[in-house]
């Protein structure tokens, strides 16, 4: 009996044995699987599409370069309310939208065009490259006939009663009767200008020195002036008279005038000394719509001669320069739109503005597009991105992925903020234009001007605190902004170089610091309010920050003078100022973004789509080669490609719930903390504590309400500026979770099973 009692016991036990077994297998292959669907959850399929700015195309050409168009001239069609401008370098001629400021369409012309005009819903545009005239249907958009004069022709303008073209070339002009050339008048000089007499129904072309003027086939006039040089003519449409900008030297001085000639007495009546010296590229139109004579002066600006009281005044002054382009003087180059007075010029670099005479105001069409920079605003939803050759800003709405609206701003737009508060943009001219003003961000209107010593490259708005930042690379220093009443409270020293590309700047809605990092000595300052707090010394060179949920973020890299090396992403401790991770890059970045779970780091050419848990890429788009990260919303995020003009949106499919904490491990203190108790180079000597809705000066508040950095950053957390007494925030890796459930389920089953034992 011993031994069959013996026996089963051992059986039974085998038995539980091979439950216990089967149950703790059962529960491994379970936490596998948990762990596959949990901890690997698919990766998200990253796309992106590319919108042009300039004609407000959607392409799915991710990268797409904006055509260098090189305009020449400059018509005007009554028939389509269209404007249209020769491009040089694409043997095109781009047609505009005067109401929505952007390209409608392009057509295809002949080599090298350089002058159009419009008569009777037809375009003419002479192809100097080609030595032919091609004919539009403007309603069309088509070329319908091409007409082959020979030579280069520069310059053509159409007679609408007989239907003749004359063409300006360098030793003649050719006229041509739609099919081929019917005469040819030789000159001594090539012409400078030709305009269309509606009075006569004649043709007036202007050379250096003489005024003549044809009649069909024939040469009506040839008077010769007083005059050295002639720049430009343009005829009055009710008297006839003709408008010239002209040049004389006497005695070693050069004089400038306006000179009205009387075709009936041969005589100039009416002689006006300009102050300002003319150049090639000045030109004059007469304005039917109110009588007025509008001409360009000493590439600055826009005047107009009152023809009555022969008083010059300026009309508008200009942030760039006002010439015709590729050396070729053409005329009109100033466009009169008759139906509502509008004018429409040529300017630098490649703009055609579009100006308001009544009341000096004016708006740039971009042709070429410098899209170095944006901003989202969440109180409008929409994305503001600069464009520096047109001074304008391009408004782009994140559910439709279409430009909206056009902005008129200040000249060269360079930097960007934004108050969420009221949603209020804050711009930054750039180049030498120390200008910083507060627009309206619906229609543009300039709420504040801010003086600034010197150009801000970058711009930082601090809803906690309710400061502006303004980053002075020409002064080495940030000034720091009241913009309650656009005040300078204090300038803090950052740097000793010049050039903006050193210096790059981030914000903390956590602690409010602002970080401003200096490439040339490897430092990041911290700043509070307006006084430097602190400096990091860093053992590479920072390229760009961003700070994400208490971490920040520094692209980091190499440099000996003439080479670049060793690009890799720092991660920095906000509380200690500790690195407390790198990660190596294929090149540094230039721009860093975080949003729905994932670090988007912008390199020259390329976008890195970063896990934050373990650092590893997800994704790799390609990008212009100067990108810009301008901002998230509608589930896609937005890079400007400066100098191609165009804008990036990369989306996303499958993407998981956003991670609200970043891993901060691998503790890494080759850093140190330079204590800095300076106080700022100035400061104004009274301090003002002016308190907004949600916001106050007061340095030492605090707010529960959520505030969202300017940047990319989506943060749900309390911003406070107590900068101590801060932990990294950790995130738990699933695997560890299941693993120690797993562990406790062994526990319990092996217990449970012992206890019946």
């Amino acid at each position: 009996m011993g031994k069959i009692y013996y026996y089963a016991t051992r059986v039974v036990a085998m038995k539980r044995s091979v439950v216990l077994l089967g149950l703790i297998t059962a529960i491994l292959v379970l936490s596998e699987l948990l762990i596959v669907n949990v901890a690997a959850s698919p990766t998200p399929e990253f796309y992106e599409k590319t919108l042009i700015l300039n004609s407000n195309q959607l392409v799915n050409n991710a990268t797409y370069v904006c055509n260098r168009f090189k305009p020449s001239s400059i018509a005007y069609c009554n028939d389509t309310g269209y404007i249209y401008v020769t491009s040089s370098y694409q043997d095109e001629v781009l047609v505009l939208n005067p109401t929505d400021y952007l390209i409608v369409s392009t057509i295809m012309v002949g080599q090298d065009p350089t002058y159009v005009s419009a008569a009777n819903g037809m375009l003419y545009v002479s192809n100097n490259g080609s030595g032919t005239i091609s004919v539009i249907n403007a309603k069309q958009g088509l070329v319908v006939s091409t007409i082959h004069v020979g030579g280069n022709p520069f310059i053509v303008v159409a007679d609408p009663d007989n239907g003749y073209l004359y063409v300006g070339e360098k030793g003649s002009i050719i006229v041509v009767d739609q099919k081929s050339t019917i005469a040819s008048i030789p000159l001594t000089n090539a012409p400078t200008s030709m305009v269309l007499n509606p009075v006569t129904g004649d043709v007036i072309v202007a050379t250096p020195s003489y005024i003549i003027e044809m009649s069909g086939t024939k040469v009506a006039l040839n008077k010769s002036t007083p005059w050295d040089y002639i720049y430009s003519v343009s005829v009055n449409t009710k008297d006839g008279e003709v408008y010239a900008l002209t040049e004389n030297t006497s005695n070693g001085a050069t004089n400038y005038y306006l000179a009205v000639l009387n075709l009936t007495s041969l005589g100039f009546e009416k002689i006006v000394c300009l102050t300002y010296p003319l150049t090639n590229g000045s030109s004059i139109a007469y304005d039917e719509y109110n009588g007025d004579v509008y001409f360009t002066i000493g590439l600055k600006a826009l005047f107009t001669f009152n023809t009555t009281t022969l008083k010059v005044s300026m009309a508008v002054l200009f942030p760039t320069a006002i010439v015709s382009l590729s050396g070729v003087v053409v005329n009109p180059s100033i466009i009169v739109n008759p139906s509502n007075g509008q004018l429409y010029l040529l300017s630098l670099p490649s703009t055609v503005f579009i100006i308001y005479p009544n009341n000096g105001s004016y708006i740039g069409i971009g042709i070429d597009v410098f899209d170095s920079s944006g901003i989202y605003d969440k109180v409008t939803n929409e994305l503001y991105i600069v464009n520096e050759n047109s001074n304008t800003l391009y408004v782009v709405s994140p559910t439709t992925d279409k430009v909206v609206k056009v902005l008129p701003t200040v000249p060269a737009p360079q930097a960007l903020a934004c108050d969420p508060n009221n949603g209020y943009i804050y711009v930054a001219a750039g180049s030498s234009y120390p200008c910083l003003v507060e627009e309206d961000p619906n229609n543009g209107e300039v709420v504040k001007d801010i003086s600034l010593a010197y150009s801000a490259s970058d711009l930082i708005y601090d809803p906690v605190k309710g400061l502006l930042y303004a980053l002075e690379p020409c002064g080495g220093q940030v000034a720091v902004i009241n913009p309650n009443n656009g005040s300078v409270i204090g300038t803090l020293h950052v740097g000793d170089e010049p050039y903006p590309g050193d210096y790059s700047m981030a914000y903390d809605p956590q602690n409010g610091y602002v970080y401003v990092a200096f490439f040339p000595s490897n430092t990041i300052t911290e700043i509070d309010g307006s006084k430097v707090v602190s400096t990091i010394k860093l053992n590479f060179h920072p390229t760009t920050m961003a700070v994400i949920d208490g971490l920040l973020y520094v692209g980091l890299v190499s440099y000996n003078g003439f080479f670049y090396g060793h690009p890799h992403l720092a991660i920095i401790n906000t509380s200690n100022d500790q690195v407390i991770k790198n990660v190596s890059l294929q090149y540094s970045p230039v721009s860093i973004g975080y949003y729905k779970g994932y670090l988007y780091l912008v390199e020259p050419g390329i976008l890195c789509i970063m896990n934050p848990n373990d650092y590893k890429n997800v994704s790799s788009l390609p990008l212009g080669l100067y990108p810009t990260l301008v901002g998230c919303s509608e589930g896609q995020v937005f890079i400007a490609n400066e100098n191609q003009g165009t804008v990036t949106i990369i989306s996303a499919q499958g993407i998981p719930q956003e991670s609200s904490s970043i891993p901060a491990t691998e503790t890494y203190t080759n850093t140190t903390t330079v204590p800095n108790t300076s106080t700022p180079t100035t400061t104004q000597t009274s301090t003002s504590t002016t308190t907004t809705s949600t916001t106050t000066v007061n340095h030492t508040s605090t707010t529960t309400s959520r505030v969202t950095s300017t940047s990319t950053v989506e943060s749900t957390s309390t911003p406070t500026t107590t900068h101590n007494n801060k932990a990294a925030p950790l995130a738990v890796s699933p695997y560890i979770v299941l693993a120690v459930v797993v562990v406790l389920v062994i526990v319990i089953v092996v217990l449970i099973l012992a206890r019946k034992k």
